[in-house]
């Protein structure tokens, strides 16, 4: 995880875009850890009803569809779940977000 985020930051993060994190498991805390750590601002989204108005790490964690009211976001998915990947890959055609654009897996 600590390449896929160098290599993001390098090659495709655009600072004038709001930055998300998608997933509040494991590796979406490993990604908010080190965004955190190099002062990367981020707002942090999931779809887990049980995480959402959580606070993780002094984040505050939103619904997904947060994204709408968001002007053009870039978003760093952390969710392993291939049934709930495809789901979120369907949300984002809908909301005409590009992969390697818009969003990017670090599954």
């Amino acid at each position: 995880l600590e390449l896929k985020v160098d290599y993001f930051l390098e090659l495709n993060y655009d600072a004038s875009r709001p930055l998300t994190i998608w997933g509040a498991g494991q590796k979406g805390k490993k990604v908010a850890q080190l965004l955190q750590k190099k002062q990367i601002p981020f707002v942090w989204i999931c779809d887990n009803p049980k995480k959402i108005g959580k606070h993780i790490y002094d984040e505050l964690l939103y619904s997904f569809e947060h994204l709408k009211i968001l002007e053009n976001p870039q978003c760093i998915v952390n969710v392993a779940n291939t049934k709930a990947q495809l789901e979120i890959k369907a949300y984002f055609n809908t909301q005409k977000m590009m992969s390697m654009i818009d969003y990017f897996l670090f599954c």
